[in-house]
Parts: structure tokens; sequence; C-alpha cells
């Protein structure tokens, strides 16, 4: 489901996007896309014609009337297609915390990659985004709990991206979950050649494997603020070493 949207303005970036200035049926709004050439705008279809905005453009230029107004139409909260990158980590990567929490509310997967395999945590780590990685800790730890899917876990050791699996790590999240084929988020570091991210959730399984298992476990949401900084693995791999 889309929203028709009548270009009038565009405006380019330093590198390879362009942003559209563009006339919604409930007022003026602003999106972005992806040229693949040079600063042209002949070499961007959508100032050629009249286009209509995507919940995923929505999401990326932050315009949370039009996300709730798209939602609102019926367009699926995933993106209408399995090859576009989810709304969600789209949000996540421009900092938009009140899109990010609209988008979960109605029920966005957090486990939700793009191509690449960037999950909607990863990009707001990468951006630098706190304030977003808060939002989306409690339910990435949370995908740790149950075997049988990939957790958002999985999907960062897959990627090497050893910061915010110390992040997942520190909020308690489980290391020893499996997948649908029975292996551990230490198994897609292992294959993905990310012998150091490998590591640290071995050592991590190790820990939960000796530690005694509490009648009922209490989230404890660690500072994202610490944690992004050079220092967070280092902090992990001392405690880890203190454990008995």
């Amino acid at each position: 489901m889309t929203v028709e949207a009548t270009i009038v303005a565009t405006e380019w970036s330093d590198v390879e996007y362009c942003f559209h200035i563009a006339k919604l049926p409930h007022g003026i709004s602003s999106f972005f896309c992806r040229s693949l050439s040079e600063k042209s705008d002949e070499n961007c279809a959508m100032s050629q014609r009249n286009e209509s905005t995507t919940l995923g453009e929505a999401c990326a230029a932050g315009d949370i009337d039009s996300v709730r107004k798209i939602l609102d139409s019926g367009a699926d909260v995933e993106g209408s297609s399995a090859t576009d990158t989810p709304p969600i980590v789209s949000a996540a990567h421009g900092g938009h915390v009140a899109i990010v929490q609209e988008l979960l509310k109605r029920g966005a997967s957090i486990t939700g990659v793009d191509l690449a395999g960037v999950t909607a945590l990863e990009a707001a780590v990468s951006a630098g985004h706190k304030d977003v990685a808060k939002v989306l800790l409690p339910g990435s730890v949370a995908t740790t709990a149950r075997n049988g899917d990939a957790s958002v876990l999985h999907w960062l050791a897959k990627r090497g991206h050893s910061a915010a699996v110390t992040l997942l790590l520190q909020a308690k999240a489980n290391p020893l979950q499996v997948d649908e084929d029975d292996e551990q988020a230490t198994d897609w570091a292992a294959d993905s050649g990310h012998a150091e991210v490998a590591a640290l959730l071995r050592e991590a399984a190790q820990v939960e494997e000796r530690a005694p298992q509490p009648a009922q476990t209490t989230l404890i949401l660690p500072d994202v603020g610490s944690l992004l900084s050079s220092s967070a693995h280092t902090q992990f791999r001392q405690q880890s070493e203190e454990a008995p």
C-alpha cells in the first residue's frame, strides 16, 4: 500500500542520495532515494515523475505522520518486498526513536534484516543512536530466549559486529540459544570468519553453562553509551574471567 506524492523539489546531498520535497495528501513532507550515478535529476527516476512514498522512505526520512498514515491505510509493517530494507532498519539507522517505537507497537519484527544481514539494532549501534538502541535492546535480548529461530544475536555474529554483540551479552542475552539448524550464534560467527566474535561468544557460552540457573531472570539493561565505546569488549572479557 502506498500514498501518492507529487515531487515539488529535489535537493542533492554530498554522495549518492537525493532528498525530495513531496506534496502528500496531508501536507508537505520529504524523503530520500539513492541515485546510482552522478548528481543529476535525469539520473534519478523519482525526479522525473510522480511517485509514491513507501513506508521505508517515510521511515528513513523520519516522517512519523506519513508512517502512521501509510500503516493506517493497510501497508505491511515489514515493507512491500522481501528485497527491500525493512522499515524498522531504515528508521533505526536514521535515529528516529518515535518511528521505531511505532513500528514495534504495530508488530514489526526485530529480527528483520536487509540484504546484507543488518538488523535494526546493528543499524542503530553503528550509527551511534543510543536512544534507538535502548528501545531495541529488550526485544533483541528476548529473541535469544527460545530455540528454533535465528536471533538478533545470530545475525550480529554473522556480521561480526562485536560492539552490538557485547551489548546484547551484557544485557543477558542467551549465547546458548540455537536456530532451526541447532546452531548457536558462535557457529554463525565462526562460519563467517569472525574469529574474535566467535571467541567472545564462546566465552559467554562457557560462563552461561557454569552459572547456576535462577528461578526467574530479570532483564538488566546496561549503559548503552558505555557499551558503544572501544572498552566494551575488554570489560566483558574481564567479567568472564572473574566468573566462577
